[in-house]
């Protein structure tokens, strides 16, 4: 949404050219045609796991003081906040398209098109019209994003860059955490320095009603190296809807910031996931330094930590997947977190350690990750998990 003196423009964003969030393909067993797109969003707006999940303001970003709030997590006064709406520019563009039949709910007339006419007018309000302003502090800001069209998704890699050089303490407080990537960045590390403190506050994922899952899916490997999970409690409202059906609403988590050492942090919208941290939603976030800031959200992180009516542990023995209210088998149940395997005597030691995780702590650099694996063909890989529930 833009704002001019004398007009609000609300344009629906094109997520068109963001990758893809549904492995494999997955997505392409279904034609793109105008009747199989009907039917799908009736149910899902998430259409092909692609959407614009940043939550950003910025006001005055052409003037001498701009500002910028997102995420309910960091507000930014000074040069930088002009430089979060610059970033925006490509998503008004793209929103102004012709390719309009993929857009949601064209005919309540979210499709943008009245706006079509003064295309070559309106991405210029976003514009950045100053080469320079008064700074607004001696603070350092880093942006971090996914943006409109995929090419620049730098967050996961500076989550991994903070966590590397972690030696005293590394918290995380998330809506979800099962990014392969990020969780072997913590793993390695925790190895690498036995006495890091690494806590992590979770979503309890009540309104998936799976118990838990997809945050159960590396609980034990975490576990294995010492690194605790706790949950925070949140609300649970039951609702009756006039026409008779009954449904729990779950309040979220939905703090997505990781601090290391008190000396640095990162907050914004995406999620430790796959589909935000590969580009497939547009995110916005920043780095911060102040340390006077970190150490208050950390030391109200510890707080809620110790406050047994603020969070609670997040554990996987025993724990059985639950779908549609119905408790699922532990076999059955077992598919809800990464599988052990049997690798070097430390792994047999823990019973839980996975050779994924042996072969980073082996190796050094950073490479491709050895435990995802790779399908010549769809049909490969639909055989595959075919075999895999029988």
């Amino acid at each position: 949404m833009i704002c001019t003196k004398f007009i609000i423009l609300l344009l629906q964003a094109n997520t068109l050219h963001h990758p893809p969030g549904i492995p494999f393909g997955l997505s392409n067993l279904v034609s793109r045609s105008p009747a199989t797109f009907a039917v799908i969003e009736r149910y899902n707006t998430y259409y092909e796991s692609k959407i614009d999940h940043n939550k950003v303001i910025v006001v005055d970003a052409n003037t001498d003081s701009p500002q910028a709030y997102f995420d309910n997590a960091i507000y930014i006064k000074g040069p930088t906040a002009a430089l979060v709406q610059a970033s925006y520019y490509d998503d008004v563009d793209a929103a102004l398209t012709i390719e309009k039949q993929w857009f949601l709910y064209k005919e309540c007339g979210f499709d943008n098109t009245a706006w079509l006419e003064r295309r070559d007018e309106l991405p210029d309000w976003t514009r950045i019209r100053r080469d320079t302003f008064p700074a607004a502090g001696d603070d350092v800001v880093r942006i971090s994003e996914a943006n409109v069209d995929g090419r620049i998704r730098d967050t996961r890699n500076m989550l991994v860059d903070m966590i590397r050089p972690a030696e005293s303490n590394i918290y995380i407080e998330q809506l979800f955490i099962y990014d392969a990537y990020v969780i072997d960045a913590l793993i390695k590390r925790r190895r690498q320095r036995t006495n890091l403190d690494i806590r992590i506050i979770a979503d309890h994922n009540g309104n998936f009603m799976m118990n838990g899952f997809p945050n159960t899916m590396f609980l034990r490997e975490l576990a294995a190296v010492g690194i605790p999970v706790r949950a925070r409690n949140t609300l649970g409202i039951d609702f009756t809807f006039p026409d008779g059906p009954r449904h729990t609403f779950h309040q979220e988590n939905h703090r997505k910031i990781m601090s290391v050492d008190g000396s640095v942090l990162l907050a914004g919208s995406s999620n430790l996931n796959p589909d935000t941290l590969q580009g497939s939603f547009r995110e916005f976030g920043a780095q911060v330094f102040n340390r006077a800031e970190i150490e208050t959200f950390e030391s109200v992180f510890l707080r809620d930590w110790a406050d047994d009516d603020a969070t609670s542990p997040m554990v996987i023995d025993g724990w059985q997947m639950s779908f549609r209210n119905k408790i699922m088998p532990p076999e059955t149940s077992a598919l809800g977190w990464s599988t052990p395997r049997t690798g070097s005597s430390d792994a047999n030691k823990a019973n839980v350690t996975t050779e994924r995780n042996q072969t980073i702590i082996d190796d050094e650099a950073y490479g491709a990750v050895p435990f995802i694996q790779a399908f010549d063909t769809e049909e490969e890989m639909i055989d595959k998990a075919n075999d895999t529930q029988q």
